[in-house]
């Protein structure tokens, strides 16, 4: 009887764990996860989550691949604009654009296509004794030639060699461009490159005669010239914030500037 006594507890603390167990992989059936049934539900519905994130990354992973191996995508009408679009720049759900005319103008991305958005002359549409057909081709057309947008500040460039700074207004219930500066690059050359920083405080561009501009926003809409550099002529330019430069590329390979100081 004394041993009775001392093992009857212990053999059923011992066995009621093993049976519950036993009963959670009965219940959860060939295919689940087991340990649903032993854990607690803040544990269970994370196990769930987990599952279906990897279910998700897994459907995300298949159909990039597939889009790679045949070429489709999905895509929809942001705007119709009345005139070709030849230069654009996004940035949070906003697209900046510009025309052959010479036109710039927004809208976002995501709603019902803009018909014939309002669109702000910013740069001649040709410029007399210009020929970038060697750079462009044929059929690049004229007008705006560069082309950045941060925020609420977009910067165009074109063949008059001038940078133009607009913001971006409500227009209706679109969205549309508001000159507000023109900073002279180059008097002879088109404008062939242009960036801003995240802030849009700071803009570089360059022209196909190797000028190369910075200015930064001053009070007002005043902008002000950083620093000016020249050299071989330039054809594009990128900013690099976290080293605070910019990289200039050329006829003859690219070329590093500091932002502060045009170095």
């Amino acid at each position: 009887p004394t041993l009775r006594r001392a093992t009857a507890p212990t053999l059923r603390r011992a066995t009621a764990p093993t049976l519950r167990r036993a009963t959670a992989l009965r219940a959860a059936g060939e295919g689940a996860d087991p340990r649903e049934g032993l854990e607690d539900p803040d544990t269970a519905s994370l196990y769930a989550s987990l599952r279906s994130r990897a279910s998700e990354v897994e459907s995300d992973g298949s159909k990039t691949v597939e889009r790679w191996r045949t070429g489709g995508c999905t895509s929809s009408v942001a705007v119709a604009s009345t005139d070709w679009v030849r230069r654009m720049a996004y940035d949070g759900g906003r697209v900046a654009f510009g025309t052959a005319s010479g036109g710039v103008g927004a809208c976002r991305v995501g709603g019902e296509p803009v018909q014939g958005p309002k669109l702000t002359p910013a740069h001649p549409r040709t410029v007399d004794g210009q020929d970038l057909a060697p750079l462009h081709g044929a059929y690049d057309g004229g007008g705006v030639t560069a082309l950045a947008l941060a925020g609420q500040v977009c910067a165009s460039g074109g063949r008059d060699g001038i940078v133009k700074i607009h913001r971006v207004v409500g227009e209706g219930s679109g969205l549309a461009l508001e000159t507000v500066a023109t900073l002279v690059v180059s008097p002879d050359a088109p404008i062939s490159g242009v960036a801003l920083d995240a802030a849009g405080t700071s803009v570089v561009a360059c022209a196909m005669d190797g000028s190369v501009r910075a200015f930064t926003a001053g009070a007002g809409d005043a902008w002000v010239e950083a620093w000016r550099r020249s050299g071989a002529p330039a054809l594009s330019v990128v900013l690099d914030e976290r080293r605070s430069t910019a990289v200039v590329g050329t006829a003859a390979g690219a070329t590093a500037y500091s932002l502060l100081a045009g170095e």
